[in-house]
């Protein structure tokens, strides 16, 4: 899909669609490359987004519904951000998405989501101005587990306020004691 604003919407999909490998080009015209989002009360619940490469609009994709997943996506040329997980979003989960070429603020922003969790993404040294990740204090228990490597991969990280590194994660009732096992 070449040169279309907004060219995948998904509202109110109470089924888990699967999109697979969408190839979209958006040219700098403003606009979100696939938007999910509920409508008229019918949540859209487990969403796919599976590969494939989403460039050059203002985000590529948007997320404001139930349990979305975004696997292996190759992401460039945002000017706002590559991934937004916005109020409605919870339990996102973005898993192995590239985001690579000079342009743009952010690989994945947080604002008012719930429960989300980013891992093992790849984002080339610098290729975000902001960095990896704008998560203010609005969301609440959103995760994310990567590596920033000695090659300066996946930096900076940016804000991450609102987003912790998953080895933070207390256990299930708080945090357990090494030499027991026993939670406290």
């Amino acid at each position: 899909i070449f040169n279309v604003d907004n060219p995948i919407v998904v509202k109110g999909v109470a089924g888990a669609l699967k999109i697979f490998h969408p190839a979209i080009d958006s040219n700098g015209k403003p606009g979100v490359g696939v938007d999910i989002f509920d409508f008229g009360g019918v949540p859209s619940v487990g969403v796919q987004i599976i590969g494939g490469a989403i460039e050059g609009g203002t985000i590529g994709v948007q997320d404001a519904s139930f349990s979305t997943e975004i696997l292996g996506t190759y992401f460039e040329r945002q000017t706002e951000a590559d991934i937004s997980l916005i109020g409605g979003s919870r339990f996102a989960h973005v898993v192995g998405t590239t985001h690579t070429a000079v342009g743009g603020a952010v690989a994945v922003k947080g604002r008012s989501a719930r429960a989300a969790r980013v891992d093992n993404i790849f984002m080339a040294n610098g290729a975000r101005t902001l960095g990896v990740f704008d998560f203010d204090a609005t969301n609440v228990e959103c995760y994310y587990d990567l590596i920033q490597t000695s090659l300066s991969d996946n930096v900076p990280l940016g804000i991450t306020t609102g987003i912790r590194n998953i080895t933070s994660k207390p256990g299930p009732i708080g945090d357990v004691t090494p030499s027991t096992g026993a939670f406290t």
